[in-house]
């Protein structure tokens, strides 16, 4: 029977599954990691300063004006199927950034753990100001009107499953997918999502890379 080919992210010329060297050598010279939609902001690669930003107001929060056309693409996709996905977070200003931070810090230190060790678990959940993709404009948090909860769970939902599918073809991924922690240094976050465009969110999304393997 004829193989039908859609694309050749996965597959080499003999129908055999590419190797993550070989998949990533085929396509990577395509990107100009330059563009402002690769920008990588990890506690690895903070920010130098709190940056200025075109912003848009999409259901009572800011994103990057650049992203709102592909954002509520995605939303009108997803309630076409019968999901209403919501807005829960969008772009964070330096300050806002800090003051989460440093609740999430407190918050642990009150359940007894030291300075320290506050400190380490609160990174795995909100990352230091300069650090986190939300002053960029260019991560959101969705949840839906089904499921308001930001939990591991929300990836079982109706919701959860929907984004995960289908944010890559209005150019979205899921920046802390589950058992990439290692590389991310995020706990898995099911309703966080970044804007990186079409073609980046689909060799991300066939090749399961994160950003930072990307």
């Amino acid at each position: 029977d004829e193989i039908s080919i859609d694309n050749d992210y996965s597959l080499n010329s003999n129908y055999e599954p590419a190797d993550f060297e070989t998949s990533i050598y085929k396509n990577i010279s395509t990107f100009d990691l330059d563009d402002w939609k690769y920008i990588l902001v990890n506690k690895e690669n903070p920010l130098k300063e709190d940056i200025e930003c075109d912003l848009i107001g999409l259901n009572g929060f800011d994103v990057d004006v650049r992203i709102y056309d592909k954002l509520t693409e995605m939303f009108d996709a997803a309630k076409e199927d019968g999901i209403n996905l919501c807005m829960a977070s969008g772009y964070r200003n330096y300050n806002t950034q800090k003051y989460l931070y440093e609740k999430k810090i407190n918050y642990y230190k009150r359940l007894g753990y030291s300075t320290d060790e506050a400190t380490q678990i609160a990174s795995m959940k909100v990352t230091p100001p300069l650090t986190s993709e939300h002053e960029t404009g260019l991560a959101v948090d969705i949840l839906s009107y089904e499921y308001n909860t930001m939990d591991s769970d929300f990836g079982l939902s109706d919701a959860g499953k929907w984004l995960k599918e289908h944010s890559y073809e209005y150019g979205f991924i899921l920046r802390y997918p589950q058992g990439k922690e290692d590389i991310t240094m995020i706990q898995y976050e099911p309703w966080h999502f970044r804007y990186v465009g079409d073609e980046a969110a689909e060799f991300i999304y066939v090749n399961d890379l994160t950003f930072e393997e990307f």
